[in-house]
């Protein structure tokens, strides 16, 4: 389970840089990083149940 936590938190930085790039590069502040951290979060929350199914926890 610790390697679904930290797979979780990679989306969550990855996304969530992206977003900040992306509103640093066009201005979108805040809804660059803000987009990315939710998004981000989707990903990691869908990925974290998908692996608890897989593991029958």
């Amino acid at each position: 389970m610790y390697a679904v936590v930290l797979e979780f938190l990679a989306y969550l930085a990855g996304i969530g840089y992206l977003g900040w790039w992306l509103e640093r590069r066009y201005g979108w502040e805040p809804w660059g990083l803000l987009g990315g951290l939710l998004a981000g979060t989707g990903f990691g929350l869908y990925r974290l149940i998908r692996e608890s199914r897989r593991l029958k926890l």
